[in-house]
This record gives C-alpha cells, sequence and structure tokens, in this order.
C-alpha cells in the first residue's frame, strides 16, 4: 500500500482565531520547526519519507527506538506515523537541524497522526489511538520518540496558546476534530505562527538580477546597548509588486525615494568606523569591518552613508540566537523614528 501524501495546512489569519479557540471541534496541537516526514513500519523494518515524498534518513536513536515499537494488536503489521524530526536545545527550543540547535542538543520525532489503517476514522479517534500507542510505547515528552499533544478545550487551548508565545514558540497547528485524513490542502487544518515585529535601520541594499525589481533586499542593522552598528541581516519578503490598498509602498518606490542618486561608501571610504558586524564563523564576538570582509563577504551590498539611513518596521517568525529576523517581511517605512531609537536590548552591555 502506497503512503498517503502528506496533508498540506493553509495559513489563518487572526479573524480565524478566536472562532477556532472557543469552538471544541478544533483541535490544537504545537507547531514544531522542524523537517516534515512519514515513517512507515513493516515487518521490522522502517522507511522514512520527506514531505516531497523522498527517502530520507533519521538520527540512529530514533530509528532504533521506532524499530522497537510495540503494536497494540497482534493483527497489526504496519503503521505510518506522520510527524515532524526536529533538534532541541538546550532552552528547550526547536531547530531544523543539529548544526543549528549546536552542541548538546537531542534530536526528536514528535507524531501528530497515524495514517493507513487509521486514515478512515476521524482525527479524534486517530489520536485516541496515537495516545494508546505512546503509552504502551513510553513516548514521552522526555524520549526521542513523543506522542504531539493535542488540547481540545477552550480553557486550555486559551492557557497553551498564551504559553507559547511567551516561550517563544513558532506557533500552532489547528484541525478539525470531525475529518478523516485528507492529502493536500483543505478547510481543516491552519496554523497560526507568533509574529516578532521591530524597527530597524536600513543601512544598504542589495542588487538585484531581475529587471523589474531595483533592489532584491535591504540590508538591515540595530544598534547595541554600547551604541556599535550590528548588522541585523536583510529583509527581501513583504514588498507589494504593485501599489495596493494596505499603502505598503513598492520596492520602486522606496528605491526612489531613499536610495536612487544616493552616494554609496567603498572600501576606499573612511567611515568604516560606523559599522561593527557579527562573522559568520564566530557569531559570539563582533568585529570590526575591513577591507577582506567587503571582498569577500558584502562585495554585492551598496552601504549608504549614516546621513542617507531610514527606519522601516519587520515582522518576522522569530528571532535567531544573535537576533537576527528570521524570515523578515518588510511592514512599512518609520520616518517618525529616529535612527538612535533602534537599540537592541538583548545585546549584552
Amino acid at each position: 500500500m502506497n503512503i498517503p501524501h502528506p496533508m498540506l495546512v493553509s495559513d489563518m489569519n487572526n479573524d480565524m482565531l478566536e472562532g477556532m479557540l472557543a469552538d471544541p471541534m478544533w483541535g490544537m496541537e504545537r507547531k514544531r520547526d522542524g523537517m516534515r516526514c512519514e515513517v512507515r513500519l513493516e515487518n521490522g523494518k522502517i522507511k522514512v519519507l520527506n514531505r516531497y515524498l523522498k527517502a530520507m534518513i533519521l538520527p540512529d536513536v530514533i530509528k532504533q527506538r521506532l524499530l522497537e515499537t510495540k503494536f497494540l494488536s497482534s493483527d497489526e503489521s504496519t503503521l505510518v506515523l506522520d510527524g515532524e524530526l526536529t533538534w532541541i536545545c538546550k532552552d528547550d527550543k526547536d531547530h531544523r537541524t543539529e548544526k543549528q540547535a549546536g552542541p548538546g542538543a537531542r534530536p526528536v520525532f514528535a507524531v501528530w497522526d497515524i495514517l493507513l489503517d487509521k486514515k478512515d476514522d476521524n482525527l479524534l479517534e486517530r489520536k485516541k489511538y496515537l495516545i494508546k500507542l505512546a503509552r504502551n510505547n513510553h513516548w514521552t515528552n522526555s524520549s526521542c520518540v513523543e506522542a504531539q499533544s493535542m488540547y481540545v478545550q477552550e480553557t486550555s487551548k486559551r492557557r497553551v496558546f498564551k504559553t507559547g508565545g511567551e516561550e517563544d514558540w513558532e506557533g500552532y497547528v489547528f484541525k478539525r476534530l470531525d475529518v478523516c485524513y485528507t492529502s493536500g490542502k483543505g478547510n481543516w487544518a491552519y496554523r497560526y505562527k507568533y509574529k516578532v515585529t521591530d524597527d530597524y535601520i536600513v543601512i544598504g541594499y542589495t542588487e538585484s538580477d531581475k529587471d523589474k525589481n531595483p533592489f532584491r533586499a535591504l540590508v538591515l542593522g540595530m544598534y547595541d546597548t554600547r551604541g556599535n552598528l550590528i548588522r541585523k541581516g536583510q529583509c527581501g519578503g513583504g514588498f507589494p509588486d504593485k501599489k495596493d490598498d494596505t499603502d505598503k509602498p513598492t520596492r520602486g518606490e522606496i528605491y526612489d525615494k531613499y536610495l536612487k542618486q544616493k552616494c554609496y561608501w567603498t572600501t576606499k571610504s573612511k567611515d568604516k568606523k560606523e559599522f561593527v558586524f557579527v562573522p559568520k564563523k564566530k557569531q559570539k564576538a563582533a568585529h570590526k569591518f575591513t577591507d577582506k570582509d567587503y571582498k569577500k563577504t558584502y562585495g554585492s551590498i551598496h552601504w549608504l552613508f549614516k546621513e542617507d539611513w531610514f527606519v522601516i518596521e519587520i515582522e518576522s517568525q522569530k528571532l535567531t540566537e544573535y537576533g537576527i529576523p528570521y524570515m523578515a517581511q518588510f511592514q512599512a517605512l518609520r520616518d517618525d523614528k529616529d535612527i538612535k531609537d533602534c537599540v537592541d536590548h538583548r545585546s549584552t552591555k
């Protein structure tokens, strides 16, 4: 029997959130930041596929634990688990890879659904079976395989939703409890992602390889608490292709107003002392910007002089360990903000 194609989850908006929190027919589970995969156990063998139905490899500790799975019935010989492979670091945050999680991270396969024989049951029945299977195999939050918890009652959903925001979780997935497993997108599964909004200084921009776009991304910066400017990645998303009802400026409008016919400093400029950057290989210590750094790492960036810097509002899914916005999306120009107000108070004093 072929493994069903993974279900796809649609993004939800804030207007839908209140209704799903109050409706007992919508279950809520934590959204993990990992690699989506499906695991097929059959006759003592294991097969793992990613979301594109391509073979992938699980860490040995997870693979061995899954091979030891005890079925609930002697008649069962095949089991397909739908879940997410993630790496948990010391502060209990999810990461997609071991390298991102850092030293001491542990791999976890978070199972949230049962397929094949159970796919004709509704989600509530499949979750009940998964809970029994997890108890029978001691899949707990402290093991390398865990059953993803589903919250149904409104009070518990609101409590856990608040906790997730305080603990910097990525978000939640809301699913209809009375629907059978269905491949592809549908109106029965939605995801809600927490957002982080902050103001950043635009200190330059990167060139675009498309004729219709005057720039690829805006280079971002922030001051630390000691007054040093730290580069904070870049923002290349959230710009409308054409003028819309949101009043967001297009790339062309930003370029014409703030970037066009401006002076850009190069390796021969004397203003490099304004910059302190965090190198990729030594993220913990900032270092002075040098000619070598420019040629090796920042060659395609057009840097603005300090008097031409401006402030924009950015929305991101989360901040990395070093305060870089992840999946940054442009929200608005902030001409009312001074660049001195853009301070990263998380930086070391």
